[in-house]
């Protein structure tokens, strides 16, 4: 018995820091990305080795035969025949190193267009996950000979967006000096374009992705920490000085971009209208008093259980929704599934569009 009040003790200390901590730091953001930031360049600085064997894990793979091929073992050459197929280059988004492809990157192989994963240390800040992904596209003039459609999930939207559009990347200018290849269409799926309050309680999913991390390959604890120590959480706050600075700017020219946000309610905005009215006629005075409106800002700001539609939004840009969470959307989590993905279809038909 004294066992069971010692530890909903401990269980009630753990949830109210947590609370506390998570309330407070909004007024010490800033002190604690440049915390995280020095010690994530202290650990790769103490632990070089890790580093390296990190690091060689990042960049732009292709896809060969159903499997993943880094490019720096490609010998600055695509199989014959390859180089003139239209290309799309796929990021993931936080704390999800790849697995979210697994549905959508052979479909694209099938319909005939080269397939590139960029992979990353996603847990740092985004404006290096940035300049990295920015450099690794540097490569690609080398392997392919046309433009490239880049498709993001998540958190990977926002790296591409911050590409696109920094300043200090100038992507579009070196873009046109043949330096990186030019970028046709931006597709975001389920990106958190103005943030998400769950990025407070990222840590839930990092532990998920390192577990996974343990179970699926050869990477040790201490490799765990070198895909950043939490810098891409706090940007991904609502209101994050990273957010402001991004939704400030223009939109990247030349560039189409389209959006595809996922719901988890089964019901599109008429119908629960449809059923409020209906509820409404049953009451004394034959209104619904708000339900419908109430019912449908409840399901958008649901979304797709980690991203709001709100937040998923760009002004003027196009918006398809799709039924499912955050991952359903564009994946099944059973191998032997045969469902679609409601956004793969999706994608395709965009990119079929603009061929």
């Amino acid at each position: 018995m004294q066992g069971k009040q010692i530890m909903k003790r401990l269980i009630f200390i753990v949830v109210f820091a947590v609370v506390v901590y998570q309330t407070g730091r909004q007024f010490f953001m800033a002190e604690e990305r440049e915390a995280r930031n020095y010690i994530y360049g202290q650990l790769k600085t103490v632990f070089t080795e890790s580093a390296k064997v990190a690091a060689n894990g990042y960049g732009l793979s292709y896809l060969r035969g159903g499997q993943r091929i880094a490019l720096t073992a490609m010998k600055n050459q695509l199989p014959a025949g390859d180089r003139t197929r239209p290309a799309v280059v796929l990021i993931h988004g936080l704390d999800e190193p790849g697995r979210i492809w697994v549905n959508l990157a052979p479909v694209l192989d099938k319909a005939g267009f080269n397939v590139f994963y960029m992979t990353y240390p996603n847990d740092q800040k985004i404006t290096a996950s940035a300049n990295l992904f920015f450099h690794a596209l540097e490569t690609m003039p080398r392997f392919i000979s046309g433009k490239i459609v880049i498709i993001g999930h998540s958190m990977g939207g926002l790296v591409s967006r911050e590409m696109l559009t920094s300043p200090e990347i100038n992507y579009a200018a070196l873009a046109s000096l043949g330096r990186v290849p030019s970028v046709t269409d931006l597709i975001m799926v389920g990106t958190p374009n103005h943030g998400s309050q769950l990025a407070r309680f990222r840590f839930v999913m990092e532990l998920k992705e390192q577990i996974l991390n343990l179970i699926e390959t050869d990477a040790g604890l201490l490799q765990g920490l070198m895909d950043g120590t939490g810098a891409a959480g706090l940007d991904l706050i609502p209101g994050s000085p990273f957010l402001t600075r991004l939704n400030r700017r223009p939109h990247p020219a030349g560039v189409r971009l389209h959006v595809i946000a996922g719901l988890l309610v089964p019901w599109s905005d008429a119908e629960i209208k449809t059923a409020a009215r209906g509820i409404g006629q049953l009451l004394p005075n034959g209104e619904d008093g708000g339900l419908g409106r109430s019912l449908t800002k409840m399901t958008h700001m649901l979304g797709d259980g980690l991203v709001s539609l709100d937040s998923a939004t760009l002004d003027h840009i196009p918006l398809t929704r799709v039924r499912g969470n955050h991952m359903t959307m564009l994946r099944n989590l059973r191998s032997d599934s045969d469902r679609v993905p409601p956004a793969v279809p999706v994608i395709l038909n965009l990119i079929d569009q603009h061929d």
